[in-house]
């Protein structure tokens, strides 16, 4: 796979997104954005000007959509992208204990990835589980009611 453009098999799945006529922009920009960054781990930069190419939505829009939602990275990240919720629930729950054993454990503070490129762990608002908090999402999965033991376990489980 070239490093400077998207797969034919990508540019395909866009160009045929493009094609719906009733699909909202929005949801084609959504939609294509999580398979680039599926592939790629990260929305590059060349990615961002094919799919404005493709699909006739203009750079800054593409780019305004990368930047405001922080799921997605402009940068590569670790294999698995390990979220733990910041919200006051998950704080009075036992946050704060969680991410000290999982920096502590890895080495790595919120925002970094592991040196051998495992994980990257970031901070997210409200997941909408503030009654089984503290709460971590790691690749699309949700774990709930976590210990400093529990995370540990979870996160092991992870190649």
């Amino acid at each position: 796979m070239s490093t400077n453009e998207l797969t034919r098999q990508i540019k395909e799945e866009i160009e045929e997104l493009s094609r719906k006529r009733n699909l909202p922009r929005h949801t084609l920009l959504m939609n294509s954005l999580h398979r680039i960054q599926e592939e790629y781990g990260y929305i590059p930069d060349f990615a961002m000007q094919e799919l404005s190419e493709i699909t006739g939505i203009a750079p800054a829009e593409v780019n305004a959509y990368v930047s405001f939602y922080h799921f997605f990275s402009t940068e590569p990240t670790g294999r698995h992208k390990v979220w733990f919720c910041r919200t006051i629930s998950c704080h009075l729950a036992g946050k704060d204990q969680i991410v000290k054993a999982v920096q502590d454990r890895f080495g790595v503070k919120m925002g970094q990835t592991t040196p051998d490129g495992r994980f990257t762990f970031a901070f997210t608002n409200c997941m909408g589980m503030c009654d089984k908090g503290p709460a971590m999402l790691i690749d699309g999965e949700t774990y709930t009611k976590l210990t400093p033991e529990k995370v540990l376990e979870i996160l092991e489980k992870y190649e």
